[in-house]
């Protein structure tokens, strides 16, 4: 061993630091300078060399592993964190990643929050920069906007909600009275103001129980009742809200493909809105409808022209070109996904698409007698590859367009994962589509996180870095 590698220590123990001397200068090399005797080196040189078991992680001593406990102990209790700090993966990693690194230092508060938290910012939101938007919160403002035109009924309505709310006798009497017509026992709803929904949901309750409403404001409240006239205009308004209602409700749903249902979803309410326009007869149900009508126009004429919008439409198997409001839209977005399928390189062994024909064996090559073809066959190698990469993206969508449409009410991931053999280059474009989600994530979850972010022990937090911390907690 030693003759073939000279370097390799075979002592398993180098040697402690206390036998080696650390000259203080280079004249303590030397034992005697002054002497006629020759100089002699009295310093032996620390072995550095490198030993395969400084590369085997052994497991720590009982002993150790008693002060590590602990230290961890010391940290829960004397920080006051949660008990739950331990099982979180995070910190499992950070413990790893430490026990790896023994020279590490940890960096200041002051650090972590002027450089190390701004940049790991920077960085994700660079990353996410390519992102749409919450399409529950345009549902919103367009439904918001229309009902400024029927603000008066909405308003009476809200004015007999909240009297019911605040008086317990008359809701009593409510109650006594939906029992006595054979009604339903149901209690009215109250809006609030950052969600359209809420407001359909008074609307729709008040009308449920209506009789009730009338018989007992008519004894406690005579100057909330509500007239025939606006009792006719809130049913009109309900049902022409019904499709934005559950549009909402499908739209934010977060274990489902979302984002390949919003040009379908746009389509079909404008269709809505137009049948509405088309029959109607009362004159402030006709503002309201106008009012509803642009607003859709305005928030939603340019999705089909978002590449995002439109490949993940396309790639749906439910929807495909029936998205599209006008066979030029889907022209144009037929023609940009075939440019991304294009640009779509496999690198592992695919099943291509082949016909009949083509499964036949393939002809033995012709042996040529001279070498006069090879310069041909060297250059045809190195070209043919990429041309049939792309004509076989471009096969496989023009295959899959022509498949039939899949049941609205499936799965369309599952349909992509038992086909991703067959069209490999479109399921590697579907994985970085259809993955996007059309809302945001929902208001009680973000809540929730800002609440463990700005606790009593994190108040002198600026605003600035709790949006930092919050958008790293959900895109880290």
């Amino acid at each position: 061993m030693a003759t073939k590698h000279p370097t390799i220590s075979l002592a398993v123990q180098r040697q402690p630091a206390a036998d080696v001397e650390t000259p203080q200068n280079s004249t303590a090399l030397l034992s005697n300078t002054d002497s006629d005797a020759p100089a002699t080196l009295t310093l032996r040189q620390p072995v550095n060399v490198p030993l395969i078991t400084n590369f085997i992680r052994r497991p720590p001593s009982s002993r150790k592993t008693d002060l590590i406990d602990k230290q961890v102990v010391a940290m829960v209790t004397k920080g006051h964190h949660s008990l739950r700090m331990v099982e979180e993966p995070e910190f499992r990693k950070l413990i790893d990643m430490v026990s790896t690194c023994p020279g590490y230092q940890l960096p200041t508060r002051k650090t972590f929050s002027q450089s190390l938290i701004p940049k790991t910012y920077k960085e994700r939101l660079d990353w996410a920069k390519r992102s749409v938007g919450c399409f529950a919160h345009l549902l919103n403002l367009v439904v918001q906007d229309s009902l400024k035109t029927v603000a008066g009924v909405v308003n009476k309505v809200k004015a007999v909600v909240e009297f019911f709310k605040r008086s317990a006798q008359a809701q009593a009497k409510l109650e006594t009275a939906q029992k006595q017509m054979n009604l339903p026992l149901l209690k009215l709803k109250q809006e609030c103001p950052t969600r359209w929904n809420s407001c359909f949901d008074m609307l729709e309750r008040i009308l449920k129980i209506k009789d009730a409403v009338i018989s007992t404001i008519a004894l406690t409240r005579s100057d909330l009742n509500i007239q025939t006239v606006e009792w006719d205009l809130i049913s009109k308004i309900v049902p022409i809200l019904r499709p934005f209602y559950e549009v909402t409700l499908e739209i934010s749903a977060e274990q489902n493909v979302s984002l390949s249902k919003v040009l379908i979803c746009t389509k079909l309410l404008s269709k809505q809105i137009v049948q509405q326009i088309n029959t109607n007869q009362h004159p402030d149900i006709a503002v309201f409808l106008n009012r509803l009508n642009h607003n859709v126009n305005a928030r939603f004429r340019d999705f089909e022209s978002n590449t995002l919008y439109a490949d993940t439409a396309i790639l749906d198997p439910r929807f495909k070109q029936k998205a599209f409001r006008t066979p030029e839209a889907y022209r144009r977005a037929n023609e940009n996904l075939r440019r991304r399928v294009a640009e779509v390189r496999i690198q592992v062994p695919i099943t291509p698409i082949v016909d009949v024909q083509e499964q036949l064996p393939p002809e033995e090559p012709v042996q040529s007698s001279s070498s006069i073809w090879e310069e041909f066959d060297v250059e045809m190698s190195r070209t043919t590859r990429p041309e049939c990469s792309v004509a076989a993206g471009i096969k496989e969508l023009d295959k899959y367009l022509l498949e039939e449409p899949l049941n609205r009410k499936e799965d369309p991931l599952k349909w992509w994962h038992s086909r991703k053999h067959i069209y490999p280059h479109l399921y590697t474009v579907v994985l970085s589509r259809l993955c996007i989600q059309a809302t945001s994530v929902s208001c009680e979850r973000v809540f929730s996180s800002a609440g463990q972010v700005v606790s009593d022990r994190r108040r002198l937090l600026k605003p600035s870095k709790i949006t930092q911390m919050l958008f790293l907690h959900h895109n880290m």
